[in-house]
């Protein structure tokens, strides 16, 4: 699909925005777009964003990122984000510089980045309403701080290196529904009385 004569600027209530489809997608298309009411945009796969402004999306709850390339610290910077739920981070998406701390509503976060996330990093997100975190690929918990998780339903770490027995025995249990464990992990200390085996030694799930 290409765009021609499309009058996106007209579109002053739209809520979900799929581009998926677009061929040659430009910042001059992005430009019209209003964004004040967008809670969801979909942009076509690898898309380079390096040159969009999402200072305009004041409404958004979803911001999938995983297809995309280019995107800078300070266009994620410049993006509201006291109402997002849900980040799913780029594969090569560098996220140094990157503001976490305003994601005070987010409940979901994937991280499939292979520039990994510092501690410093994931331990200035707000996590009182985080209930899934996902990490895809090899991912260095050294430091990470997972003791106020306190709505935390699914904690999927199977290619997190280094969780030591102090981490995992943090994290609240409450809530907790569904894990997985690092691949090869020693849970030697690992407090998990709560828990039974589900598929092998992989994952585990409330009793």
């Amino acid at each position: 699909t290409e765009l021609k004569n499309l009058k996106l600027e007209r579109l002053e209530k739209l809520t979900h925005l799929d581009l998926s489809s677009i061929l040659n997608l430009t910042h001059d298309h992005f430009t019209v777009i209003y964004q004040g009411m967008l809670e969801e945009i979909k942009l076509p796969y690898n898309q380079n964003v390096s040159e969009f402004n999402f200072s305009g999306l004041k409404n958004i709850k979803k911001l999938n990122l995983s297809n995309y390339k280019g995107l800078t610290a300070e266009q994620f910077n410049s993006i509201s984000k006291d109402k997002i739920e849900s980040i799913d981070l780029a594969f090569n998406m560098n996220t140094i510089g990157f503001n976490f701390s305003g994601l005070n509503n987010l409940k979901k976060l994937i991280v499939k980045s292979h520039k990994k996330l510092t501690a410093e990093e994931f331990n200035s997100i707000p996590k009182d309403k985080l209930e899934k975190i996902r990490f895809v690929y090899d991912q260095d918990v050294t430091g990470f701080d997972f003791s106020n998780l306190n709505n935390i339903k699914t904690l999927d770490l199977p290619f997190c290196k280094k969780l030591t027995s102090e981490q995992f025995n943090a994290v609240p249990k409450d809530n907790l529904e569904s894990l997985r464990l690092p691949y090869g992990q020693d849970i030697t200390g690992f407090d998990l009385s709560e828990f039974q085996l589900r598929d092998g030694e992989i994952r585990w799930i409330r009793k």
